[in-house]
């Protein structure tokens, strides 16, 4: 992989986590209390800032894609490429969506009327970033990039609430530690939450997989569709072990500390898996589908 594609996929990479972790945030936000809210502000910032910032960094390499360029030489025409093609615009609007996220969570008030903002500006990346592959070919009024949207939002906030509450809500040290009630009440809502965006990334994950890697020949026989198992199996795993937690560790943690810990543990667990897959898909935005050849 040469310097270009290596910032294409580590660039989005960065993107898709970053926008994971503030919409597990987001939803975050309808249950837990103020406290808990609070202590996740210095995650979101630093979230929303770096997600712009690799913005940024994926258009440069977008341009030296187009270009044909090494990353030094088509720094310059950097410029061009936002304001003359619909990547630009696209790319543009993404990094101005995630910069009204991070003066949203710096400054504002009342609760309700930041949780509205930062809303509607996270559903505004997440239609932008979609329509930067390959979904984005077939227009912006198209069924490819409503599915595309609706599975990048599902994916987000399955991997976000377990990277939210694994990492810092359900974290020992943290600054405002939840009491068991509160505890159980967040599992309770992120376990629900989980499996309605489980069921809407198969939906729409079906539907594009038929979509772009067309005859069932493709799944063995090239690199995107060997990808695309790979990333089937990585979400199986992630789904036994949220199957584990909801069945095993949230009736444990509601007798015992151990079995927070045990759930704590499985999250982390999760996390990783569900931060592989969006690796995978990553790399998979800066190939061409077989079903489009």
């Amino acid at each position: 992989m040469d310097a270009v594609s290596l910032l294409q996929v580590g660039t989005a990479f960065v993107q898709y986590a970053a926008f994971a972790w503030l919409a597990g945030s987001w939803c975050s936000r309808f249950w837990l209390p103020s406290a808990a809210l609070q202590a996740l502000r210095s995650t979101d910032l630093l979230a929303a800032g770096l997600a712009a910032l690799a913005g940024l960094a994926w258009l440069w390499a977008a341009t030296a894609v187009m270009a044909g360029e090494s990353l030094g030489e088509s720094l310059p025409m950097l410029w061009t490429m936002l304001r003359t093609t619909g990547q630009g615009a696209a790319g543009s609007a993404a990094i101005a969506a995630m910069l009204a996220v991070l003066a949203a969570r710096r400054r504002c008030r009342p609760r309700q009327a930041c949780i509205a903002v930062q809303g509607l500006a996270l559903l505004a990346f997440a239609v932008a970033r979609a329509s930067l592959g390959h979904a984005g070919e077939s227009g912006w009024w198209s069924l490819p990039l409503l599915a595309e949207t609706v599975h990048f939002i599902a994916a987000a906030i399955w991997s976000g609430i377990v990277c939210v509450s694994g990492w810092q809500v359900l974290r020992p040290a943290t600054a405002a530690p939840l009491t068991p009630a509160q505890a159980g009440q967040h599992l309770a809502w992120m376990s629900h939450t989980a499996l309605a965006a489980v069921l809407a990334i198969a939906l729409t994950g079906l539907y594009n997989g038929v979509e772009r890697v067309g005859a069932a020949d493709n799944l063995l026989h090239t690199g995107y569709g060997i990808a695309l198992l790979v990333k089937v199996v990585l979400v199986a795993l992630a789904i036994g072990m949220g199957g584990f937690n909801k069945f095993v560790g949230m009736p444990a943690a509601a007798s015992a500390a151990q079995g927070a810990t045990l759930v704590r543990h499985v999250l982390l667990l999760e996390s990783i898996v569900l931060l592989s897959v969006l690796a995978v898909a990553s790399w998979l935005v800066t190939q061409a589908p077989p079903g489009a050849m």
